[in-house]
Formats: structure tokens, sequence, C-alpha cells
């Protein structure tokens, strides 16, 4: 390949590499000093836009104005070498106006005999729409999973399960206090007995609406707390022995009962 690239005239090895990006499905733009040199019929296809209404105007084109400054530095630091080809996201001006949320790849190349940048646009718009939907699905369920169950008067449970990550501690910490804003509580209990993995997020989500339960005025009991839980709350140096902690909810109940 490099012999036959030696051989090659300068107008040669641009015809060629025209040739191998026009039959990638992926839209690909060729551009040199923030100029458009060449771009394939999938990137026509997607901009909506004739190659030849496109090729020797700016690439900084396609992008939000105040958006034009950092393109054009990523630009220059892949140009020159300075950054690593990679990939990011941002949104994309079509032709017609329209915005589309693209992932860019960019990387140094060379067209012809100039130095050049390579960028490969993938439209994300719909995952990005997927993600958001999942994003609110698991919102909702957490929202259900967060039920705040009456026992008796002035008592109440919320029994956790399944996993307790960053995501869904935030959720918490946002949604409890909202459910007992209103509420004329004088226990909460939380139980943990279904929580499967124990970890320094857990440890933290504990101490954190214990904290937030009792600025509410309201007496937290936890139970289900188990060993593990309590070790790793020692390894990272917290103290469970302010909390008011139970066994089972049936013996919360009743030590509440009798108070």
């Amino acid at each position: 390949m490099s012999q036959l690239s030696n051989s090659l005239t300068v107008n040669e090895k641009e015809e060629l590499y025209k040739q191998i990006i026009e039959h990638s499905f992926e839209p690909t733009i060729i551009h040199s000093g923030k100029i458009i040199l060449y771009l394939n019929k999938a990137a026509e296809d997607f901009l909506d836009a004739h190659r030849n209404e496109l090729i020797g105007n700016s690439t900084l084109a396609f992008f939000k104005e105040d958006k034009k400054k950092e393109i054009s530095d990523r630009i220059e630091r892949v140009h020159n070498n300075q950054q690593a080809p990679g990939r990011f996201e941002e949104f994309l001006i079509k032709t017609d106006g329209s915005l589309v949320e693209v992932e860019l790849t960019c990387a140094p190349v060379e067209f012809g005999n100039k130095r050049a940048i390579q960028t490969v646009f993938r439209d994300i718009t719909q995952y990005k729409l997927t993600e958001s939907q999942l994003s609110e699905v698991r919102h909702e369920i957490y929202e259900i999973a967060t039920a705040i169950v009456p026992v008796s008067d002035g008592v109440s449970i919320i029994p956790l399960g399944g996993r307790i990550d960053s995501v869904r501690v935030d959720q918490l910490l946002d949604t409890i206090p909202l459910k007992l804003k209103d509420s004329d509580l004088d226990y909460l209990i939380i139980d943990f007995s279904g929580i499967y993995k124990l970890d320094e997020v857990v440890v933290g989500f504990l101490f954190n609406i214990n904290d937030i339960i009792r600025l509410l005025g309201i007496h937290p009991v936890f139970t289900g707390i188990r060993p593990e839980l309590a070790r790793k709350a020692v390894q990272i140096g917290k103290d469970l022995t302010e909390m008011h902690t139970v066994g089972t909810v049936k013996q919360a109940i009743q030590k509440i009962n009798k108070t």
C-alpha cells in the first residue's frame, strides 16, 4: 500500500481518498483550515444539501454561534496533534436551519498534499430521546418504589429494595423530604433488608437521610441493617451508634408502641 501511495500523484491520492470515503455509510467531511474540502454522499444526504453548495464553506457554519470558538479550538488542537482524535457530542445546524444532536469523531489525515481533518458524525437524536425516556421511566419506578406506607397513627415505613446507586440516592433524598413535608409523623421506619448491595453509597445515604428526617422533626428508625453494612460504615469512619437501629420492622413497631 505504501509503495502504491508513493507512486501516485497528489491528484491521484486525493481521488483515491475520495473514492474510499464516498462509499461509507457514515456522513464524512474532509476539511483543512476550517474550510470544507470534500464531503461524501452520506454527508450530503444528512445535511440535505449538494456538495457543491458546501465545499469551500467554513466548517464552523454548522455550529451555534456560542459554540464556534470551542469547536475552532478543538479543530486546531487535532490539526496540530496536540489533542488525540476522539469523540464528542454537539448540536449540528443543518442547511434547513434545524438542529440535530450528533456524535463527532475527528482525526488528522492527509488529503492530497494537505494536512486535513476527517470528521465523521452520527445522529444520536433518537438515542438521546430513548435515554431521556428511560430516565423518566426509571424515575417513575423509583417514585413507586419509594412508597411511604402508614403503619399506625404517627408511624409510617419506607421499605427499600433492590439496588441503591448514586442516581437513586439523589432521587430518594429529593423525594422523601417532599413526601414527609406535610405529614403528621412521629416515627419513620426505613427498612434496608431488601437492599442487596451494601456499599459506601448506601452508607452515605443512611447518614444523609437520618439527618434530613431529624431536621423535619421526625424520629427515624432503621431496620434490616445487616452486619456487612455496619462493617462498611466503620471502615469509612462512620459511627452507627447514634442512630436508632432495630433488627426487624416488627421489633421496631413493638418498641415504638411501648414508648
